[in-house]
């Protein structure tokens, strides 16, 4: 179950990993752009390992900051719904404009 909720004026995601059962902070999506693509292209060796880097920068586990190892150590089901949440917030943001 996804929950909204409004920090200083920043939207947060929350979800729970349907594996381990923790509970996912997601910045505000808007925050996901060109530059943090760039940051991300040089923090990692491959452009596959991208995505899981922007999920790390957006995200919080457990109200504890994440890395891109933390991610992938996760269960693959826990991945894939940071994935799905991600691209469910970014569509959200797409149909508002």
């Amino acid at each position: 179950m996804t929950n909204y909720k409004k920090t200083n004026e920043k939207q947060i995601y929350t979800f729970t990993l349907p594996v381990s059962g923790k509970i996912v902070e997601m910045a505000d999506v808007k925050k996901a752009d060109g530059r943090m693509l760039m940051k991300a292209r040089k923090m990692v060796d491959d452009q596959i390992n991208t995505g899981i880097y922007i999920m790390a920068e957006l995200c919080k586990i457990d109200g504890e900051k994440v890395t891109v190892d933390d991610i992938l150590d996760l269960d693959m089901e826990d991945v894939v719904e940071i994935e799905n949440q991600y691209v469910e917030q970014k569509k959200k943001l797409i149909l508002m404009q």
